[in-house]
């Protein structure tokens, strides 16, 4: 889609920026992936068996000692993520409103230019058929159109 006025380009611009804001995302994603050196994921045959029972003994020791679940790069990841879903929401939002706003526009466009040609177009039709009249010498009442 070209875009033909200054609304749809700052539609087309608005999707560009939704889908460079999820670029973003995922590459800061993958991005705390190769720092924290996580190992990627390996089949569940693959894995050792005694890693599943420790990490379940962790966990039910921070459930006793009232501790998150969670480290804190985590939970900051998390808020940054859903920071990034709310601007998404609004972007998508913003731009379904103006979707909607000039469907709006467009469907009154029609009645708005017919309003405006006969404001223009009916004083001169009114002062061509009073000019007709006297010259047929004609009474201001008489039908002129049949």
């Amino acid at each position: 889609m070209i875009p033909i006025n200054d609304k749809e380009k700052k539609a087309a611009e608005a999707q560009s920026e939704v889908k460079k804001v999820q670029k973003e995302a995922a590459a800061k994603e993958t991005e705390k992936e190769t720092e924290t050196g996580a190992p990627e994921e390996t089949p569940a045959a693959e894995k050792p068996a005694e890693a599943e029972p420790k990490k379940e003994k962790a966990k039910e020791e921070k459930a006793k000692e009232g501790k998150p679940d969670e480290d804190p790069a985590e939970a900051s990841l998390k808020e940054e993520n859903a920071a990034l879903k709310d601007k998404y929401l609004r972007i998508c939002a913003e731009y379904d409103n103006f979707r909607k706003r000039t469907q709006k526009e467009k469907e009154n466009l029609y009645g708005d230019i017919m309003q405006t040609s006969s404001r223009v177009f009916f004083p001169s039709m009114t002062i061509w058929r009073e000019r007709w009249r006297r010259k047929r010498k004609m009474k201001p009442t008489a039908r002129v159109w049949k």
